[in-house]
């Protein structure tokens, strides 16, 4: 092989170690930020398409969406439409969840309200504590 062709490989391998770490990079997971409140009967979750709460949001709208519950758990993910990145959330609650008389819904740009409906006469303790609740700084 001639020097050209030597250095067209090398550029070429250069390209490809470039998509290869870009691709990587886009298929990180990010757990989501999450801003919550508590009522007469419901916890009442913001959760954030991003790492931190005073952080921008890092996509506009997100596909594949799944929010699961069950009785003391309750969890979020989707894949961001404009960056392929998987957004996930999941909350442990110290009372009974009831995931009938709950919903979920796309609230501003970048955010999923959740509105947990939760029998506090089961609660023990906190219903949540700092230590469940990922990136909420």
């Amino acid at each position: 092989l001639g020097q050209r062709a030597l250095t067209e490989i090398r550029d070429e391998a250069g390209d490809l170690l470039v998509l290869i770490r870009q691709t990587k990079m886009d298929e990180a997971t990010i757990n989501c930020a999450v801003m919550w409140a508590q009522g007469e009967s419901m916890v009442h979750l913001n959760v954030k398409f991003a790492s931190r709460l005073d952080a921008p949001v890092t996509v506009l709208n997100v596909d594949n969406e799944k929010v699961a519950m069950n009785e003391s758990h309750v969890s979020f993910s989707a894949i961001g439409r404009q960056k392929p990145k998987h957004y996930i959330m999941d909350l442990e609650l110290y009372a009974a969840i009831d995931p009938n008389a709950s919903s979920w819904n796309f609230a501003g740009v970048g955010t999923v309200r959740l509105e947990i409906a939760v029998d506090f006469a089961s609660r023990r303790g906190w219903l949540m504590t700092a230590g469940t609740l990922p990136s909420s700084r």
